[in-house]
C-alpha cells in the first residue's frame, strides 16, 4: 500500500513538472518598440492539419494589424499566453504554466511596405529561444478569375497562385484596396479575406474586420533574438519533429519515463516515433 501511495505521489509530481516551466520566460511583452499605428484590425481563423494521416484540423485565432507603413500578423491565443505569463513573472511567480494550446503558432510577421521587406520572429516555441529572420515580401504570380462570393458582406473575387510548394486559392475584396492578407500572403489589389491551399491543410478565413476608432500600436517585442536564415530555422524544426527527445537533451533538457522492467524513473534518450510535421512552406 505504501509503495502504491508513493508511486501515485511521484506520478503527480512528474505531471506537475510537465505542466509548469521554470520562470526563465523569454517573451516579456511589457518591453517593446512601436513600429507604427494600425487603423484596421482583421481577425482570421486558421485551421491547420499537422498530421496528414489523421487529418484532424487544429484551430488558431490570428490577427492582422494594418498601419500606414507596417503590418503585423500574429496568433491572438499565443499573445494572450505571453501577456498572462509576463504578469506572473513580474509578480515573482516561481513557475508559469506551460503553453499547450494545439494549433497555435508563435510567429509574428512584420511587413514593411516602404521597402518591401518582411521580418519574421519565432517567439519561444517548441524549439526554444526567440528566432528572427528577414526576407523580401513575397511576389506571388496570382491568376485572377471571374468567380465571386460574399465574405462578411464583402464582395470577393477569386485568385489562384503558387508559393513555396503549395497552390493557393484566395478570395480578395476590392472594397478594401489593401495589398495584404493572412500570414505572408498578399500581392492582390484588395485585402485577402479567405485563402486555402489545394489540400486544405491550411485554411485562413476572416471572421472579423474592424475599422479602429482608436489606433492600435504595432509592437515588436524587445527580446533577445537569434538571427538565422529561414532555411536554417526550418531545419531546426525538422530535427525537433524527427526526434524531439534527443533535440531537448541537446538543449540540456531531459524527459523521464517509468521503466516497466525496473519500475524506476529513467531518462528517455530516443523518441518512440517522430512527431507529425506538415509545415506550411514546403520549399
Amino acid at each position: 500500500m505504501k509503495k502504491l501511495v508513493l508511486f501515485i505521489c511521484v506520478i503527480l509530481m512528474i505531471t506537475s513538472l510537465h505542466a509548469q516551466t521554470k520562470p526563465n520566460f523569454e517573451t516579456m511583452v511589457n518591453k517593446y518598440k512601436v513600429l507604427d499605428s494600425a487603423d484596421i484590425k482583421v481577425t482570421y481563423r486558421l485551421l491547420s492539419v499537422k498530421d496528414t494521416i489523421k487529418k484532424n484540423a487544429e484551430e488558431d485565432i490570428q490577427v492582422l494589424l494594418l498601419g500606414k507603413n507596417y503590418s503585423k500578423y500574429y496568433s491572438q491565443d499565443y499573445l494572450e499566453y505571453n501577456i498572462s505569463s509576463t504578469k506572473l513573472v513580474l509578480k515573482g511567480a516561481n513557475a508559469i504554466p506551460g503553453f499547450n494550446r494545439d494549433g497555435a503558432y508563435g510567429y509574428e510577421i512584420f511587413k514593411n511596405m516602404r521597402n518591401s521587406e518582411m521580418e519574421v520572429t519565432d517567439l519561444g516555441t517548441c524549439i526554444g529561444g526567440n528566432y528572427i529572420y528577414k526576407e523580401a515580401i513575397p511576389t506571388i504570380d496570382w491568376e485572377i478569375g471571374d468567380e465571386h462570393c460574399k465574405i462578411l458582406s464583402y464582395t470577393c473575387q477569386k485568385a489562384t497562385g503558387h508559393f513555396r510548394g503549395r497552390t493557393y486559392e484566395a478570395w480578395f475584396t476590392m472594397d478594401i484596396p489593401v495589398n495584404n492578407g493572412p500570414w505572408k500572403l498578399g500581392g492582390l489589389p484588395g485585402l485577402i479575406l479567405k485563402v486555402s491551399d489545394s489540400r486544405n491543410h491550411y485554411v485562413f478565413e476572416c471572421i472579423g474586420l474592424e475599422q479602429l476608432k482608436t489606433k492600435e500600436e504595432i509592437r515588436k517585442y524587445d527580446v533577445k533574438y537569434k538571427e538565422a536564415k529561414r532555411e536554417e530555422i526550418d531545419k531546426i524544426y525538422k530535427r525537433f519533429h524527427k526526434d524531439n527527445v534527443a533535440y531537448n537533451l541537446l538543449r540540456g533538457e531531459s524527459t523521464l519515463f517509468l521503466n516497466p522492467v525496473t519500475q524506476k524513473w529513467e531518462k528517455q534518450y530516443n523518441a518512440k516515433k517522430p512527431l507529425p510535421y506538415n509545415p506550411i512552406e514546403l520549399e
